[in-house]
């Protein structure tokens, strides 16, 4: 991972895990600068987008948060409205550093209120908001054979993404690739964290492992054999 470039003569500028199917009525996300441009360079020739970086909130019809998620999908709108599904063939190809991105993210974005944002969300909340959605596009589209570039970025916003970069290559934020990948036809896949295992799930485990060390301990063992 390299640092995030910026475009050539322009200025420097507490709901996590996935379910099976999210069914989202509204969307809304925490954005400081509204959009910026990012050039996209690969095989295929020279792409120009203009998204919105930011965490992601799907709502339901009461405007409650189903789920936070994160883009890795720049070339593809997000629809106001939809059905995801947990798509494990869409997860990105570097699923340890982008989900240590998605875990620190959310936990620096913790506690904001995304319908009444203006009252709950920090400047520096902002800032992280932007910071780390460029940074995971980083990580997806620079790669030994794509590249990505922006412009119009904030300049507080670069200084935290490459930071958070930093953060990941060097170790201080720990690989996690227990993500998922949320997709669905017609708008852009989302990446969210991996659904932890119910309580019931661990219970279950944990009796299973204790059977096996009880049976285990109960065989008998087997009879040397005799010597002449």
């Amino acid at each position: 991972m390299s640092a995030i470039a910026l475009a050539a003569g322009c200025s420097v500028a507490a709901i996590e895990s996935a379910s099976a199917d999210v069914n989202y009525a509204y969307y809304t996300t925490t954005a400081i600068d509204g959009s910026i441009t990012a050039t996209v360079t690969s095989g295929s020739g020279v792409n120009v987008y203009t998204p919105s970086p930011s965490q992601i909130f799907l709502l339901d019809s009461t405007f409650a948060v189903l789920q936070l998620a994160w883009c890795i999908d720049i070339a593809t709108p997000l629809a106001q409205s939809g059905s995801y599904g947990v798509d494990p063939g869409a997860l990105p190809a570097n699923p340890g550093a982008i989900g240590a991105l998605v875990y620190n993210g959310n936990q620096l974005l913790a506690g904001i209120d995304p319908v009444n944002g203006a009252g709950s969300i920090t400047q520096q909340q902002q800032i992280d908001s932007e910071a780390i959605q460029l940074a995971i596009w980083d990580v997806e589209y620079n790669t030994a054979g794509s590249s990505i570039v922006y412009s119009g970025v904030d300049a507080d916003v670069l200084t935290a993404a490459n930071t958070y970069l930093q953060n990941v290559t060097g170790g201080t934020w720990a690989a996690n690739p227990n993500i998922e990948a949320l997709s669905a036809d017609g708008t852009q896949t989302l990446i969210a964290a991996a659904a932890a295992p119910e309580a019931s799930t661990w219970v279950m485990a944990l009796v299973g492992f204790a059977a096996l060390g009880a049976a285990g301990y109960r065989r008998p063992s087997a009879p040397s054999a005799s010597r002449a």
